[in-house]
């Protein structure tokens, strides 16, 4: 789902000519600038798939990791997804990967015993999380519109509903600092 939040470039140009070559794969929606809890609203009132992850506009991924992640995504049923990130302060050209050492990959995990754990620090920021999308419907995830930094929102809201998590080491989220 590629959403053009109010771009006055050519950004819905380059979105319906993906589109229009991958049909099957791939929704366009064009609205009035909201800010990112809008654009991520958008998101998922149109997402009908079985996880949600969200990719902002001014990050990237890594192709390969990413293909087989969604490859991946397809054999499990937990509540999150939590894969290693890496921030990339691009104009330094430092990055520095963030992951989760004091859990094995691919490891099923039941929320409940990450509590008073060695690894109770291990929480979902948006570019690690790819969440169950029922589970963000069954939370009314309605993030703020016009207001900047919801990823705290977006972080909370579900982990009431959150009873298992799988973590899967595949840094696959470059995130543009």
């Amino acid at each position: 789902i590629l959403v053009n939040d109010g771009s006055t470039d050519n950004s819905i140009k380059i979105l319906n000519d993906y589109q229009k070559k991958y049909p099957d794969s791939i929704i366009v929606i064009d609205k009035p600038n909201g800010g990112h809890g809008s654009t991520v609203n958008a998101g998922l009132k149109a997402a009908t798939g079985k996880y949600f992850k969200v990719i902002d506009s001014d990050d990237w991924v890594d192709t390969y990791n990413f293909i087989n992640f969604v490859k991946d995504l397809a054999k499990y049923n937990e509540d999150v997804i939590a894969s290693p990130y890496t921030e990339e302060y691009t104009y330094s050209g430092v990055s520095i990967k963030y992951n989760y050492e004091k859990i094995k990959n691919n490891t099923s995990i039941k929320f409940d015993n990450i509590k008073n754990t060695d690894v109770a620090e291990f929480y979902f920021p948006m570019a690690s999380a790819t969440y169950k999308l029922d589970i963000l419907k069954k939370c009314n995830l309605a993030l703020y519109e016009n207001s900047f930094y919801v990823d705290m929102q977006y972080n909370i809201m579900p982990i009431p509903y959150v009873k298992t998590v799988r973590y899967l080491d595949k840094p696959i989220y470059r995130y543009f600092i």
